[in-house]
């Protein structure tokens, strides 16, 4: 096979190397904001523990993007791909918070259709109201 002037490999691992100090940055400006807009713990050993995840989150999923671009011959193919491929990590790694880990609690009340007389329900004084209790555990 001919490569070129470049062998593929080295083609890509200088991509990669030339983007992590962009993304460094990029992570720097985005944990900085987030860190201390979430109002999270005011310490520097647990700042560059966040900082350290995310940075390698970055790096992994660039690295997975990349896979997905070698992969495929078209963009709307890797684009497909890409969607599904997100949608599978959301559902299946825990991005989603189960019902339990919840800081609100959202009950039904009431049933959402009115049954039976709506005078016993204007009387009981649940007028007005939209069927759900709202509490903060």
């Amino acid at each position: 096979m001919n490569f070129a002037f470049y062998h593929a490999y080295s083609e890509a691992l200088a991509g990669i190397v030339a983007d992590i100090p962009i993304k460094f940055l990029l992570a720097l400006v985005f944990n900085i904001i987030i860190y201390f807009l979430g109002g999270l713990e005011r310490s520097a050993a647990k700042f560059f523990i966040f900082f350290l995840f995310t940075f390698i989150t970055i790096l992994t999923m660039s690295a997975i993007f990349r896979t997905l671009a070698a992969a495929t011959k078209t963009i709307p193919q890797a684009l497909a791909l890409a969607g599904v491929m997100i949608l599978a990590l959301v559902i299946y790694t825990g991005f989603a918070l189960q019902p339990s880990y919840m800081l609100v609690k959202i009950t039904p009340t009431k049933s959402p259709i009115p049954r039976g007389n709506t005078q016993a329900n204007t009387r009981s004084g649940t007028r007005g109201s939209n069927g759900y209790s709202i509490s903060i555990l």
